[in-house]
């Protein structure tokens, strides 16, 4: 029963450390290769996708390792997105690769 509860826990933790797998996971799962969306846009369905957004946003101010694949700009219109999950101001994400992260891979 301990062991079960030290998993569950462990579970629980890992969600709130940044990954960038789970952010790769997010965007390829929403943008097409060659693709630019606005991130007011992005589907944000569940905790997990939250999470990923809220490391996407921090990221996208500054170089990551996710540069090979994506480019993160401003939006050149003032536009923020504010909805039940977040409130934040917009930016364009173009995918550059049509590498793919599959959703089975794990930290």
């Amino acid at each position: 029963m301990l062991s079960e509860w030290r998993q569950i826990l462990r579970a629980y933790n890992d969600l709130f450390i940044d990954d960038l797998r789970r952010v790769r996971r997010f965007l390829d799962a929403r943008i097409p290769p060659g693709s630019i969306r606005e991130a007011r846009d992005l589907p944000i369905d569940s905790v997990e996708d939250f999470l990923a957004f809220e490391h996407l946003r921090r990221l996208q101010r500054r170089p990551s390792a996710l540069a090979e694949q994506y480019d993160f700009t401003p939006c050149p219109v003032d536009a923020r997105r504010d909805d039940d999950w977040i409130s934040c101001r917009n930016f364009l994400i173009r995918r550059k690769t049509s590498t793919v992260t599959l959703a089975s891979e794990h930290s």
